[in-house]
């Protein structure tokens, strides 16, 4: 818990610390549940602001290693949102599926809310907006009956991309100015900066520079006081990309 609470606050030195610890547990001790439960974990943190191709390797060992159905669909949920951030869509498909079918057998609703809005990115990924609506929808739905926050959050964020990818700019900015103020009460700096390109590209097809850069900076300025290089150079390269068509450059 300790290495979520680092996780979510964007302080991913001390998230890795503190997992990197939970995981040496767990190969001490031989137990499979850790060992799957603290793999399952670093790999997402490794796919947030690592190398999703290692998080791809460490997550499938966690599932390799689940001692029952409960950490297995936690793994594979985890797995498939690896193979998101590693840009195989129709992968983190497949997995994604299978780990929200499995979370529906338990009774965690906030990991079935979780899960339905990867899954929700995933469908609008391969471009199935129906599915994804719908998926999306739902999480939004269950993490409000329980009340968690975050589900809700993401479930309104990509109920945004939807709708930008719709053409609906109205209801892409307002869902997505939804997601960013939720993530800020929530004191989520990392998801917070996720949220501003979204709104930059909504500004962007609407043809406001100004709004576009504003929100870009927002992103960047976020983005480099987490030490998100990743994110960094793809906010680089989203404002030279749209600068140089505003230009007639490209």
């Amino acid at each position: 818990m300790v290495g979520w609470v680092h996780l979510f606050l964007g302080e991913f030195e001390a998230a890795r610390d503190a997992l990197g610890r939970f995981h040496a547990l767990g190969e001490t001790t031989g137990d499979p549940r850790i060992q799957c439960n603290a793999g399952a974990m670093l790999g997402l943190l490794e796919a947030t602001v690592g190398d999703p191709a290692k998080a791809i390797a460490i997550c499938r060992r966690a599932v390799e290693r689940a001692p029952a159905a409960y950490e297995e669909a936690y793994a594979l949920g985890c797995l498939g949102y690896a193979y998101l951030a590693h840009g195989d869509h129709p992968e983190a498909v497949k997995v994604l599926e299978e780990a929200d079918r499995m979370a529906g057998e338990y009774r965690s609703l906030q990991v079935q809310a979780l899960f339905k809005a990867y899954l929700g990115d995933a469908y609008l990924a391969v471009g199935r907006l129906d599915d994804a609506q719908a998926l999306s929808s739902r999480a939004r739905e269950i993490a409000g009956e329980v009340g968690y926050p975050y589900g809700t959050a993401l479930g309104t964020r990509t109920l945004g991309r939807i709708a930008h990818a719709r053409g609906s700019a109205g209801a892409a900015r307002a869902l997505l100015g939804e997601a960013r103020e939720a993530f800020a009460a929530m004191e989520m700096p990392f998801e917070l900066a996720r949220t501003f390109p979204d709104l930059a590209a909504v500004a962007h097809a609407e043809g406001d520079a100004t709004a576009t850069a504003a929100s870009l900076r927002e992103a960047h300025a976020l983005f480099s006081s987490l030490g998100a290089s990743r994110d960094v150079a793809r906010t680089e390269e989203l404002a030279r990309t749209w600068a140089a068509g505003r230009d007639g450059v490209g």
